[in-house]
């Protein structure tokens, strides 16, 4: 009777490792069907739509210092930071404006 018993107590365990992997699978599985349903082009902060603006600009969409090449930034309207981030490159003598790439010339310059 006690070899049954201990049996059982076993296939317990056993059952209930294989049921909390066969979870943590399911839940990984999960994880990653959801990263990839969502949009990615949102993790930049900028959407599609804007990256193809910047495009149909003249600019390129890229990873940029500070605040990148924002007009703001010659007119004394945006404070930079040292970090990185994604931002529409309108090249050496033109500028962001949140619409399109205009001439710094534009903008005074601080």
């Amino acid at each position: 009777m006690k070899k049954n018993g201990s049996n059982r107590r076993i296939f317990r365990k056993i059952l209930f490792i294989f049921g909390s992997f066969l979870a943590l699978a399911v839940l990984i599985i999960g994880l990653v069907i959801l990263l990839e349903i969502l949009p990615r082009d949102r993790w930049d902060g900028f959407s599609r739509e804007e990256k193809l603006v910047c495009k149909d600009a003249g600019g390129n969409y890229s990873l940029l210092n500070g605040c990148g090449d924002s007009c703001g930034l010659l007119s004394g309207e945006v404070a930079c930071i040292t970090s990185f981030s994604y931002a529409c490159d309108c090249g050496s003598n033109q500028c962001w404006d949140g619409i399109e790439c205009v001439s710094n010339e534009s903008f005074g310059s601080k």
